[in-house]
């Protein structure tokens, strides 16, 4: 049986790699989809930005749980 800790890593492990594909997925289409237009691209570029840092701040919280 494994132990708790690694339960918790390989949770972890899993909601990082779900949430940098969604934020690369999501920002992708949102790229892609506005880039006909100038103003459009520079609102686009703030989704993007905004995606990644989301997505590092939860890697960041998941990849070092508080101590109990």
């Amino acid at each position: 049986m494994r132990s708790a800790s690694r339960m918790v890593a390989s949770l972890c492990a899993t909601i990082i790699v779900v949430a940098r594909f969604d934020a690369f997925l999501n920002a992708s289409c949102t790229y892609f989809s506005d880039s006909r237009s100038s103003a459009l691209l520079a609102s686009s570029s703030n989704k993007i930005l905004d995606r990644f840092s989301m997505a590092r701040a939860i890697a960041i919280l998941c990849f070092c749980p508080p101590d109990s």
